[in-house]
């Protein structure tokens, strides 16, 4: 019998049939010849042992962010609203049961900002967002925008967490952060309200912190700091007569020239320092 008509046969036969064709032809052959198909044979097994093990490894499913368009808009509005005392007071806008629940907006937010890597494309844009709800509960501590007096401790982070957060994700092993973006996170340690249970000294050794003892960042936030303090009115120190907005600049005074001082220590240049320290 010819191979093209023993194909043609197999074709027909089933699996039982089959097995009984290849013991009868295995018992047939000489002993030498099994040696030379077993070798063959086990090949060829393992082969498609190997294949299937492939073929049966599940593919892992692509990552789906969410909509950052929307996203971003929805984050906008929540803040404009904020500020506006909408989740305050009685509003045609927000409705009583919204705003009551502020707080798991707020938390939403966080945690589909969080989703975005730093490979994806929309990740500076997660940043910024997340720096705006940073800052809008850095006011609610200091004014009542929500019905609570701790805005962080309302979506279970407390604000030194959040600004370290915000720094882990500025402060990126493969890229350097540009003057604008270390302005903004000085300013978002020196000058803002803080919770009932975080210091401004704790964001600003954060800060420090995530700057890793790299010299051009450090000279870099130098020159920054150094720029705002010069920036502040001249007549912001200690006076018998303290209005609110000279408080808080005189506050501020003092933060930006705690992080002078941590920037130069850091330098080893230590007589530099800040004037207010001198």
């Amino acid at each position: 019998m010819k191979i093209g008509e023993l194909r043609d046969l197999l074709k027909t036969a089933d699996k039982k049939q089959l097995l009984g064709i290849i013991d009868i032809v295995y018992k047939s052959l000489p002993k030498d010849r099994k040696e030379d198909i077993d070798t063959g044979i086990t090949d060829l097994l393992s082969q498609g042992k190997d294949s299937s093990k492939k073929a049966a490894k599940p593919v892992k499913p692509k990552k789906m962010l969410p909509d950052m368009a929307a996203l971003r808009d929805q984050i906008s509005a929540f803040v404009d609203n904020a500020r506006e005392g909408l989740y305050l007071r009685p509003n045609r806008i927000i409705s009583k049961d919204r705003r009551s629940k502020w707080r798991f907006e707020a938390q939403r937010f966080v945690k589909d900002l969080k989703q975005f890597a730093p490979a994806d494309e929309d990740y500076q844009n997660s940043l910024d967002c997340l720096k705006d709800i940073y800052q809008v509960l850095t006011e609610g501590c200091g004014v009542y925008l929500f019905r609570s007096d701790d805005p962080f401790a309302s979506i279970g982070i407390n604000q030194e967490e959040f600004y370290a957060m915000l720094c882990d994700r500025v402060f990126l092993p493969e890229v350097k952060p540009d003057r604008e973006t270390l302005a903004d996170m000085i300013d978002l340690a020196t000058n803002v309200s803080i919770d009932r249970t975080s210091l401004h000294t704790s964001l600003i050794l954060s800060y420090l912190d995530h700057l890793r003892d790299d010299a051009d960042l450090l000279r870099l936030s130098a020159e920054i700091v150094s720029d705002l303090l010069h920036a502040l009115p001249p007549d912001v120190g200690p006076s018998f007569f303290i209005t609110i907005e000279k408080n808080l600049a005189s506050s501020r005074l003092a933060h930006l020239c705690e992080m002078l001082q941590g920037l130069y220590t850091r330098l080893g240049e230590l007589k530099k320092g800040s004037p207010a320290f001198l």
